[in-house]
């Protein structure tokens, strides 16, 4: 059976993550911390070669998939965007507090969405079907190991939903500028959408 190999990267540190703030679909760029703790990652060689680069159309995700892999075309995935969050967007966690509409969303972001944004169903088959693509374009160019930067939001609702045993979204936590490699299978992927995780991201922060 042919496997294939997604390392799936959170995109490195922004100013507005370091305020407490959501961040969501904002286009914000990295912050000079985010740069340099990527360039130090990728100094230590923790960073996989890879034929091909995919990554979410947010410009962090961008510039992380660039400063990274330098000297490889990056194919942007739209459906591997992060969850719309609406009136939440910039907003810190403290401001948000005593708002009915956060308690409700908060109690089950599921079912409910942010005012203006999405639910959490609709963002988990949006994600499931930019994963399918990445899967599918990779099979289709013959491409056995690829990188995918996305932001932490959707990192962690992929594998929640997609990896065995089922875990909670915190168990898949991860420091921007790290992630997990996965194997995909046909198999796995076409007749279940599961895929394996086998190792953490990058080596030197292990």
């Amino acid at each position: 059976m042919t496997t294939y190999k997604l390392h799936l990267i959170r995109h490195g540190l922004t100013e507005l993550q370091t305020e407490g703030r959501y961040v969501g679909r904002l286009d914000v760029p990295l912050s000079d911390t985010g740069r340099a703790e990527l360039f130090r990652l990728s100094e230590q060689g923790g960073y996989p070669q890879v034929e091909a680069v995919y990554c979410c159309p947010l410009l962090r995700s961008r510039q992380t998939a660039e400063l990274l892999y330098p000297h490889l075309p990056i194919t942007v995935v739209e459906d591997l965007v992060e969850m719309a969050l609406g009136d939440f967007e910039g907003m810190r966690f403290d401001e948000l507090a005593a708002d009915p509409a956060y308690e409700s969303w908060m109690a089950d972001s599921h079912r409910h969405a942010p005012p203006g944004g999405e639910s959490g169903a609709t963002f988990a088959a949006r994600i499931a079907d930019g994963l399918g693509a990445v899967f599918m374009d990779m099979q289709r160019e013959r491409c056995f190991s690829a990188a995918c930067v996305v932001s932490g939001g959707v990192l962690m609702a992929l594998l929640r939903q997609h990896t065995l045993p089922e875990q909670p979204l915190s168990a898949f936590a991860v420091n921007p500028g790290e992630g997990y490699t996965l194997s995909l299978s046909t198999y796995l992927w076409g007749g279940h959408r599961l895929v394996e995780i086998e190792a953490r991201l990058p080596a030197a922060a292990v």
